[in-house]
């Protein structure tokens, strides 16, 4: 498929989110019938960011010199693609699996779930968008299964290949 992406001029803060919130919701790319938003790009790249910087802030000049732009969106336009292949596959992530992880994710020190109401407050607290939130690690599960798909392919040995070529290429 077609992907086209432009990255329009915008400012982080010192926090790294976008200065103008209404910039993230700008399409930057389009990878068959996936999108990606600036805002997502941006939060790719504060991720690789702290990578690259052991937990410290980089410049974004910095960042940039790194290569670490174009791998992030290297990298969202991979995510894309095998969620747009994942449409076509009919597989995803179902909402039973996004439960399973949010309640391993956010447990308390017994290991117990916290609960919907404490889940939503934490995640409120980081500045998160829980629907945002929940459909990333739907993304997550579903590229897991195509990836699983892709690979569970049937194991042919090289004696069945040889055995198959010389079927095929020997006239009698």
């Amino acid at each position: 498929g077609l992907i086209a992406f432009y990255i329009p001029n915008s400012t982080l803060g010192p926090s790294g989110r976008l200065a103008n919130s209404s910039e993230g919701d700008v399409v930057i790319a389009k990878v068959g019938s996936q999108e990606i938003k600036l805002k997502e790009f941006n939060a790719q790249v504060m991720q690789m960011a702290s990578v690259f910087g052991r937990g410290n802030p980089l410049p974004l000049s910095t960042l940039k010199t790194l290569g670490v732009d174009k791998q992030a969106l290297d990298q969202l336009i991979s995510n894309r693609l095998v969620l747009d292949q994942a449409s076509d596959l009919n597989l995803s992530g179902s909402d039973g699996e996004v439960a399973e992880i949010i309640k391993r994710t956010f447990t308390d020190g017994n290991g117990a779930f916290i609960g919907k109401d404490e889940y939503v407050r934490r995640l409120l607290l980081q500045g998160a968008n829980v629907a945002e939130y929940e459909q990333e690690r739907r993304n997550e599960i579903t590229t897991r299964k195509v990836r699983s798909y892709l690979t569970s392919a049937e194991q042919v040995s090289d004696r069945e290949i040889e055995e198959k070529f010389k079927k095929d290429n020997t006239k009698v």
